[in-house]
Formats: structure tokens, sequence, C-alpha cells
């Protein structure tokens, strides 16, 4: 909570504006995950939904 008054007050409400459109990108990517892990029955991992990551 503290940081977003500092956050405001260095640079300005514009970049509250921001700091939220990207919380919301991460929320709703995190949702499109589960919904994409429970669509493939039995699949609890990532590398299990997406494949391996190198």
């Amino acid at each position: 909570f503290l940081k977003k008054k500092i956050t405001v007050k260095e640079a300005g409400w514009t970049s509250l504006l921001i700091l939220t459109c990207f919380e919301a990108m991460c929320c709703y990517m995190g949702i499109l995950m589960g919904c994409c892990m429970r669509s493939r029955g039995g699949v609890t991992s990532y590398p299990a939904a997406y494949g391996k990551f190198r």
C-alpha cells in the first residue's frame, strides 16, 4: 500500500493506471493457464500442459 503512494508521488496518476493494467493482465493470464490445465484431464504441472521450457 505504501509503495503505491510513493509511485503516485514520483510518477503521477498515469503510472498507477499502467500498474493496474499490468495487474489485470497477469490475473487474466493466470485464469487462462488454469483453464488450459483443466481442459486436458490429469494435467497438474506446467511442463505437462505446455511442454518443457529450455
